[in-house]
């Protein structure tokens, strides 16, 4: 799916790397308002608006929505889309860190962050309830238009764009950081049960899961199935196993995988 959204997405980027030029982007720093980030940050929301609504229909999402009393509405980005999202993907968990080289944040918070977290929620995330009161009252709210929500907001879009896109990547491709100057996503590489597949560990902050290749996973598989197999014959010749059946002559090996031989001739 080609992304009419990227491109966009790079200008806020681009402006944003400008900034740090202008502003040293440190912790202390991270509370600096002004017009500029204002029009970022507006600028930000009202793409996310649309490109979460985009992703929503693509993933199936309900377009006919209805209040209480039954009647049709206007379909919401955030309680309904982002909401959507969340439920599917876990994606207000989701975290990126700041790789731009022109930053200098020591509190390890201000470096890898979730800028969706409580997006699907009203008045429950930074950015949003930034964008929500400058749209409406800017010189009242100025001060909301920080750096920091000013980071959020772009942040936030990065990931949708990610989602959006809907890429797999190859190792080789890792190297481009997905494109951006300024985030990285949050990966990691998937441990797996073998032989059975089954996927362990908690992987709800991370974008992208690195993962074996279908017929790579196979080979290991095979090799380890083979090793089981070869660990076994040794055991099962071992003068420990022939005690150990000399005081249970009925003791029976079908359908017992290694450890559970292992544990019985040696205690776990």
């Amino acid at each position: 799916m080609s992304n009419l959204y990227w491109s966009i997405y790079k200008n806020l980027e681009n402006e944003l790397l400008s900034l740090t030029n202008q502003i040293h982007f440190d912790d202390k720093q991270l509370c600096v308002y002004s017009t500029k980030l204002i029009d970022l940050i507006l600028r930000a929301s009202v793409e996310i608006e649309s490109i979460s609504k985009d992703i929503y229909v693509n993933e199936g999402g309900n377009i006919n929505v209805v209040d209480k009393n039954g009647n049709q509405r206007t379909l919401y980005f955030d309680t309904d889309c982002l909401d959507f999202l969340d439920k599917k993907w876990n994606i207000c968990d989701k975290e990126i860190s700041i790789i731009a080289t022109n930053t200098y944040f020591i509190d390890k918070t201000n470096i890898t962050f979730q800028p969706l977290k409580n997006s699907n929620k009203r008045g429950k995330n930074i950015w949003k309830t930034a964008y929500q009161a400058i749209k409406h009252n800017r010189e009242k709210n100025l001060s909301k238009a920080s750096l920091k929500n000013c980071i959020y907001a772009i942040g936030a879009l990065y990931i949708l764009n990610l989602y959006y896109t809907d890429k797999i990547f190859s190792q080789n491709d890792k190297l481009n950081n997905f494109d951006s100057k300024f985030f990285t996503p949050s990966c990691n590489y998937v441990s797996v049960e073998l032989p059975s597949g089954k996927i362990i560990g908690d992987y709800s902050k991370c974008i992208f899961l690195e993962v074996h290749s279908n017929e790579i996973f196979n080979q290991a598989v095979i090799e380890l199935e083979k090793e089981n197999k070869a660990s076994i014959e040794y055991l099962l010749k071992s003068n420990e196993f022939n005690a150990f059946i000399s005081k249970n002559p009925n003791y029976n090996v079908k359908d017992k995988n290694l450890l559970a031989i292992a544990q019985d001739v040696g205690g776990i």
